[in-house]
């Protein structure tokens, strides 16, 4: 086994907030053969940065801190994924990032730059100077963009967006199969929409003026999905690549990928279906919400809002007598508090 050097390599990293097509893109770039993609969610900007780079965590911490969440993903997704049959030697893997981990710092970049290219190591044919980059995908990433750019300055960020009443109805219909182990009720989910969504189209703007095109390209899902041999063109000219014709099917870890939808639907290849699916999977009042929340980003974006004025205020003002309950510091909630210091 040859280790592929980390000199001269082009990290690419893929970002938007969940649902957005971010598992569809990193699936695309998994045949590549001149990149090293590592095929799941690596959960390094939610499950290991910020936390684990404080001094508060020693060196074998941070190190296995890396292993616990990289490398447990991957070990998740090989349980789920029907196509792979073979056994994967994680403790190999293990060892192998320990050892390319000797002599460096445990510092954020260092780590997961050392934690792909010792997965490409072990995974890759290919001869090792032929890879001239590698691909990593969190849904949390764009929130970092100052970080990451600092940690590698020849970065290349690709940020997905999706018309947010799909985004939302998307993550609607994994109530029962996820989130419902996740949230309380589906109006968390709402919520977390409107919080969490809104700010990702909003460093979608803002990162792309600060970093420029050059580094920091946006994305729309439907693009992707109606026009995607434009898109993926765009995409390699953007990330330096040449365009293969096994971007246009969905893999992971080189085998066929059917996707990840909650309604059940396999994919051969890149599909539309679900552009423009909101109408069908939500209430009119929550596309209404969702449009007085996202108005301005809407726009930004060319996504057409459906209601009046008066809509979006009233599904404003309906959603606000569960959101004015619901917080930890509603006074409703502390409401045996008060009582019993008037008593």
């Amino acid at each position: 086994m040859q280790n592929i050097s980390s000199e001269g390599q082009t990290p690419i990293f893929l970002c938007g907030h969940r649902k957005t097509g971010t598992t569809l893109l990193l699936s695309l770039f998994d045949n590549h053969p001149n990149l090293v993609t590592f095929p799941p969610d690596s959960g390094f900007f939610y499950a290991w940065y910020p936390k684990y780079a404080s001094d508060e965590f020693t060196r074998e911490q941070k190190i296995q801190r890396i292993i616990d969440t990289m490398y447990y993903n991957l070990k998740q997704d090989l349980k789920k994924l029907e196509a792979y049959q073979g056994g994967f030697e994680f403790e190999a893997l293990n060892e192998h990032f320990r050892s390319r981990m000797e002599g460096k710092p445990a510092d954020p970049g260092r780590l997961i730059e050392e934690a792909i290219l010792a997965y490409g190591d072990i995974v890759i044919e290919n001869d090792p100077s032929e890879i001239k980059g590698w691909v990593e995908k969190t849904t949390s990433t764009e929130i970092y963009a100052g970080e990451l750019f600092n940690w590698f300055p020849n970065a290349k960020v690709i940020h997905l967006l999706r018309d947010p009443r799909d985004n939302y109805s998307s993550l609607k219909s994994g109530w029962q199969a996820r989130y419902s182990k996740q949230a309380d009720s589906i109006e968390r989910i709402r919520q977390s929409m409107i919080d969490r969504g809104l700010l990702g189209m909003k460093m979608a703007a803002v990162n792309q003026e600060i970093y420029g095109a050059e580094q920091y390209k946006v994305v729309r899902f439907e693009d992707l999905t109606t026009k995607p041999m434009e898109v993926l063109q765009e995409i390699c000219e953007f990330t330096g690549v040449d365009r293969t014709e096994s971007m246009l099917f969905p893999s992971y870890m080189g085998l066929p990928w059917k996707g990840n939808n909650f309604d059940g639907l396999k994919f051969e290849a890149i599909s539309p279906v679900n552009v423009g699916r909101w109408r069908q999977r939500i209430e009119p009042e929550e596309a209404h919400l969702i449009e007085f929340h996202f108005e301005p980003e809407m726009h930004r974006w060319g996504y057409e809002l459906s209601s009046t004025a008066d809509q979006r205020s009233s599904a404003a003002r309906e959603h606000y007598k569960w959101h004015n309950f619901a917080q930890e510091y509603s006074v409703h909630k502390k409401a045996n508090t008060y009582s019993k210091a008037t008593t």
